[in-house]
């Protein structure tokens, strides 16, 4: 949304989609985008949650619009990203693609580049979430099931992705914040996880049957590293969400938009 407002060119060597059921607020209006007010009411083990879109469409749109008006030049062509004397200098796996002289650089975390910012202090806390497959007791309403424990704190039930299953079969999101320890120890392993799923299920969906597999776990840190500061990079600029809806505001995209 940065890169969209100002109409300025993106470069990374991993995207960073967001968390497939993250969502805008059901008050936030895309329609410029082509993505109108669309509130939807989650069952949850406690009130109804009322959300807007995904954020993870709001993503794949403005991705989309940038690398139309040719603001992602390398898109996933680049795997490193080095800087050297106010040049950004982009390889692939084999060689150098691109150089990239700038001004001044916008940083929202990308971890394969070297040389930009120099860490003050690394960031101990993460973002797990552990994937499941439920092979038996996914046909139910509930979309998720929340704790106040920072461990397992979300539990998420979505359509399944899997094929040949029927798209009422809800798969399992455990979403929970950990230390570095913590993701050494076997207390906060995915084994723990899984049973603390099937506890919270057998409690609020109550299946005949319950079989639930891990699929896999995933991790990011929760926060970027404290950096020390530097003349020409801004870490995390501000940027709101919010768009102004008045196509005369984004005239660099007409016809894109």
């Amino acid at each position: 949304m940065f890169a969209f407002k100002r109409a300025i060119p993106v470069f990374f060597t991993e995207p960073q989609v967001p968390f497939k059921l993250d969502f805008l607020s059901p008050e936030d209006d895309y329609s410029l985008l082509g993505i109108p007010p669309s509130p939807a009411t989650l069952i949850t083990n406690n009130k109804p949650m009322i959300v807007g879109a995904s954020k993870q469409t709001l993503w794949d749109t403005l991705y989309f619009i940038l690398s139309l008006k040719g603001l992602i030049p390398l898109s996933s062509f680049c795997h490193t990203l080095r800087d050297s004397d106010d040049k950004l200098i982009a390889s692939n796996a084999y060689s150098k693609i691109a150089e990239i002289e700038y001004d001044h650089c916008y940083y929202f975390g990308d971890y394969n580049i070297q040389d930009l910012l120099d860490i003050e202090k690394d960031c101990d806390e993460y973002i797990v979430y552990d994937w499941f497959e439920c092979r038996r007791g996914g046909g139910h309403s509930f979309d998720l099931i929340t704790s106040d424990d920072n461990f397992c704190h979300s539990t998420w039930f979505y359509s399944s992705e899997r094929n040949r299953v029927p798209k009422f079969i809800k798969d399992i999101c455990v979403v929970s914040d950990m230390t570095r320890n913590q993701l050494m120890d076997f207390d906060f392993s995915e084994t723990m996880t899984k049973f603390n799923t099937r506890k919270l299920m057998k409690e609020y969906v109550n299946p005949a049957k319950l079989q639930v597999e891990l699929s896999h776990r995933e991790k990011k840190k929760k926060n970027l590293p404290t950096f020390y500061p530097a003349d020409k990079v801004t870490v995390l600029p501000e940027c709101s969400l919010a768009l102004d809806n008045k196509i005369e505001h984004f005239e660099y995209y007409l016809g894109f938009v």
